[in-house]
């Protein structure tokens, strides 16, 4: 019973920390929008000097920084249900969301370029 409720708990925090950095990457585009008065033109430029790298390289470390934090808070909730060893299950907890995170950029990374070049193309239109 303890094993399937470290893999439901594992699991849960692992995709609260996807959440959160999605939630923190839509506030930090609407932010931009809304501080920076952003125009159509303005968005252009942006997406335009965007560099692929630098943009994936930020959104990984975003969901590192989030996994770091909800795995320092699945400490606390690990030891309020009494496991054992609390600090192997948030290791556990931040090594399977590195793991969810490098599988995500293997499979996924070739589309995001993608789509970001196509962004640039429509936009720059």
């Amino acid at each position: 019973m303890r094993l399937i409720a470290l893999i439901v708990l594992v699991n849960g925090l692992v995709l609260l920390s996807g959440l959160i950095c999605a939630g923190i990457f839509l506030a930090s585009v609407i932010l931009r929008q809304k501080i920076g008065k952003y125009t159509t033109d303005d968005w252009a430029e942006f997406f335009r000097q965007l560099s692929e790298k630098k943009f994936i390289g930020q959104l990984i470390l975003l969901q590192l920084v989030v996994l770091s934090g909800v795995s320092f808070l699945g400490f606390y909730l690990f030891r309020y249900f009494n496991f054992v060893n609390p600090f192997l299950a948030t290791s556990l907890t931040f090594l399977v969301g590195i793991a969810k995170i490098v599988y995500k950029t293997q499979k996924s990374g070739e589309k995001l370029r993608e789509k970001l070049n196509r962004l640039r193309t429509e936009v720059g239109a």
